[in-house]
């Protein structure tokens, strides 16, 4: 039924878009007025003088300040839902649900209701997500924006194992990755430090591996494998032009980064992330 959800709403979205607006399932840019402008903390630098600035404020400048206010809903949201979940009733009900139904059917509470609270609030906060992308990061709505976003969300979701300040953490990891390929587009490296590296995180992934689990070493193992063939063709590559010889690192490669993550993360490094042990599997009462 996820799945089925996820289908309908990306081609669902399209299809009104092109039905309101005309313009090939896409919405026309918004005006400045209309967008979630960045919000500048105080005594942040402008972007004009920040060059000129020391390290801390450049830091302050654009880490801390300079996003819009879904950014900082979005980062308050994680220590309200660590509240929820653990400091209140309604907190622990619903991981009550997740974890033992029936015990919370049997104190007189709908196991149902509180399923739907809890898809209700999942939905609100993906739409406060979606409004992001579509109103503060860009200047509009187009067809398939997320990119696979939401897919990551649910593997930093398995990899803080169902913790929020554990996601946080993730969400952190995986977007520095997106952040690096915003930022540096073409990247030149020492060739022979470039293939040393790749050679190292080869070996280190086929050493992790030993002793894992079948499906581990076959994608951790063929991941290191991949890693050692780059590093031998950059060794090739570059035998003749000498060590002192620079490597461009490919767009495509810094783009992938994200996802790749996301695969190495959930096959290997995650360890035994056990989810909610009633989570999706329907609640018949009891008569």
């Amino acid at each position: 039924s996820g799945v089925a959800i996820n289908f309908l709403a990306a081609g669902l979205t399209v299809v009104i878009s092109q039905d309101w607006f005309g313009q090939g399932g896409r919405t026309p840019p918004l005006l400045s007025g209309g967008r979630f402008e960045p919000l500048n903390l105080p005594g942040a630098v402008p972007a004009k003088e920040i060059s000129e600035a020391g390290p801390f404020m450049q830091l302050y400048s654009e880490l801390l300040s300079g996003h819009s206010l879904l950014v900082y809903v979005a980062l308050l949201m994680v220590p309200l839902t660590w509240f929820v979940l653990y400091k209140t009733r309604f907190g622990l009900r619903l991981r009550a649900v997740g974890e033992n139904p029936a015990a919370v059917d049997t104190a007189g509470i709908s196991v149902v209701g509180l399923r739907y609270a809890a898809v209700g609030i999942c939905g609100v906060l993906c739409g406060i997500a979606g409004a992001y992308m579509a109103t503060a990061l860009q200047a509009g709505f187009v067809k398939d924006m997320s990119a696979g976003r939401g897919f990551i969300a649910l593997a930093a979701l398995i990899f803080a194992k169902w913790r929020p300040w554990y996601a946080l953490g993730a969400c952190l990891l995986f977007g520095f990755f997106f952040a690096v390929d915003n930022r540096f587009q073409n990247i030149l490296l020492p060739a022979w430090a470039m293939s040393g590296v790749l050679f190292a995180l080869g070996l280190g992934l086929f050493a992790y591996v030993r002793h894992k689990t079948l499906l581990d070493r076959i994608v951790l193992g063929g991941l290191g494998l991949g890693l050692a063939l780059v590093a031998a063709l950059i060794t090739l590559s570059s035998w003749s032009a000498g060590l002192g010889s620079m490597i461009k690192i490919p767009v495509v490669f810094i783009q992938s980064l994200p996802y790749v993550l996301t695969v190495v993360v959930l096959a290997g490094f995650v360890g035994k992330a056990i989810p909610p042990r009633s989570g999706g599997v329907a609640y018949v009462k009891e008569k």
